[in-house]
């Protein structure tokens, strides 16, 4: 999936450091002034979002900062992200010093730096462009916030969606995300570890409403029964995983799973064993958490994987040159536009058809990706779970 210009309106806070020591808990501005020192560093994740709920709550715009205060019991992740100046496999070496740096120092106030958590983005850190970059490349609207510390002072940027989803407490997935997005015949809709992010966020109390249509769920659930796999593939195995000591999440996870029709378990243990069963099956080995790894293999194994895309992509453009396309067509019913798609299963080629224009769109510009693009999603009050939220705009 190639990213996708989303023209979002960015704004930036100018956030003198006395000032935020009133809002935040000591915690929390100990790593701020650990991490603040350290050039081309910037904050994302639940740290950044944190500071957003403290400045809307203090302006009275939100009662409760969630990112702060939720169901979820471990302690606040850190996320961060590292730019640099060349190519990443060049700059792997010296970034992997400054990870190991960093760990140490955050170790000592009992935070825990992950691989997992650090992201690499070719760039300069308070570049306006590389922001952009950043904040148009988040899985979810409430998640197009970042920090950018600099000794004394701190800029926060986010964009007018991030704003309006934290304040109504909306989980929406965004587009230039591809783990948690996939097209389906051309409609862009969640992917299983998309609908996981969605379902762990309402599960923590994160946020009051996500945006999942069910028909999404339907397509995602008819495709997994097509290539015998778990609904959820491996990830509600991971999210049972997660939840393996929280008795409250459980109940939420099984409540929620048996109302979406992604389990017919009544019990987090009877699940739990249902999805080993079928994981089992699926992969042919018994599911094992992976153990935690260094940065360093993380981001080589990523530059693999990078590679690899590029050649299927190279693989799937020269097959579509030869092949004659369109097999079948339907008219697809899930919005008032009634479009005509038709699709050809050898190559995968998509043409979208909308009924007022009997010509075929850019996949970027049919209604419901545009709308998805825009992540003006607000047209659609069925598709939000549990209820439509109250504060819009």
């Amino acid at each position: 999936m190639h990213l996708i210009p989303l023209k979002r309106k960015i704004s930036r806070i100018e956030i003198v450091q006395e000032e935020m020591t009133k809002l935040l808990p000591k915690k929390i501005i100990k790593v701020l002034e650990i991490l603040a020192p350290t050039r081309n560093i910037i904050i994302k994740g639940g740290f950044a979002k944190t500071i957003l709920g403290q400045i809307l709550k203090n302006e009275k715009k939100i009662e409760k900062n969630r990112a702060l205060d939720n169901a979820w019991e471990k302690p606040l992740d850190i996320d961060l992200i590292l730019t640099f100046i060349g190519t990443k496999k060049k700059n792997l070496p010296f970034l992997n010093e400054k990870v190991i740096e960093l760990k140490e120092k955050l170790q000592r106030t009992g935070f825990e730096l992950s691989g997992r958590d650090i992201e690499l983005i070719k760039g300069v850190s308070n570049n306006e462009g590389t922001i952009r970059k950043i904040l148009e490349t988040r899985e979810m609207t409430m998640n197009e916030v970042i920090l950018v510390p600099e000794e004394k002072q701190w800029f926060l940027y986010h964009t007018d969606e991030a704003h309006r989803d934290t304040i109504n407490s909306v989980a929406m997935l965004t587009v230039n995300n591809p783990p948690t997005v996939r097209y389906d015949y051309g409609r862009l809709i969640t992917s299983p570890y998309g609908t996981i992010r969605l379902l762990r966020f309402f599960i923590e109390e994160k946020v009051e409403t996500i945006y999942l249509p069910r028909w999404w769920i339907e397509r995602n659930n008819e495709e997994a029964e097509k290539i015998s796999r778990p609904k959820l593939s491996s990830y509600g195995l991971i999210l049972a995983e997660r939840y393996a000591e929280f008795p409250k999440l459980q109940t939420k996870l099984i409540k929620i799973l048996n109302e979406f029709e992604l389990t017919n378990a009544s019990d987090f243990n009877e699940y739990k064993k249902e999805q080993e069963i079928l994981f089992q099956k699926y992969s042919g080995k018994k599911f094992e958490l992976v153990k935690e790894t260094s940065f360093k293999q993380l981001q080589t194994a990523l530059l693999k994987k990078q590679e690899r895309q590029t050649d299927r992509r190279r693989e799937r453009k020269k097959l579509r040159t030869v092949c004659s396309h369109f097999v079948e067509s339907f008219i697809c019913t899930h919005c008032h536009k009634e479009c005509k798609i038709k699709h050809c299963a050898k190559c995968n080629k998509v043409e979208i058809i909308p009924k007022e224009t009997k010509i075929a769109a850019h996949l970027y510009y049919v209604f419901c990706n545009e709308t998805f693009i825009k992540s003006d999603r607000y047209w659609d009050k069925q598709g939000f779970y549990p209820e439509f939220p109250d504060k819009v705009g």
